[in-house]
């Protein structure tokens, strides 16, 4: 696996970990989001990565990342458990009717952490969007995605 793969696999876990443990909060300070239909969700996510390496500045725009998933309530209790496990040290979800902003501190790759800001629409119980920028040091990232 290269490390732009590693990378990518790491972006698409910390975009969606705040996003989940935000949902499966205690309620304390959390929102609750709308729950998702049982059935089948494909999400896709495209990324673009401006990161310094060795001194060198790199722009590059991924190719989408798409994962499937079959979903129920009991799925979505074993997912947001398994992502809660590890993600973020912080995060703050505040809903603005159908609108959720998102901002998080959560762990980087090689030890370093990432500060998150985002915003998700929850366009019905079919369709959410998301943005996302997350920035820490000599990375920065801009994602966007659809799951239905």
């Amino acid at each position: 696996m290269t490390h732009r793969d590693m990378a990518a696999t790491w972006l698409f876990a910390v975009l969606l970990a705040p996003v989940l443990i935000a949902a499966a909060g205690d309620g304390a300070s959390a929102a609750v989001l709308p729950d998702r239909r049982p059935g089948f969700w494909q999400t896709t996510m495209t990324s673009t990565v401006h990161m310094t390496l060795n001194g060198h500045d790199t722009d590059r725009t991924g190719r989408p990342m798409v994962t499937a998933l079959c979903t129920d309530a009991a799925t979505e209790a074993m997912e947001r458990k398994k992502l809660a496990a590890g993600g973020c040290m912080h995060s703050d979800f505040v809903p603005h009717g159908n609108a959720y902003t998102i901002d998080g501190i959560c762990k980087g790759p090689r030890g370093t952490t990432m500060a998150n800001h985002g915003t998700m629409v929850v366009e019905s119980d079919t369709r959410t969007d998301i943005a996302m920028d997350m920035t820490g040091p000599g990375l920065v990232v801009h994602m966007t995605g659809q799951s239905a």
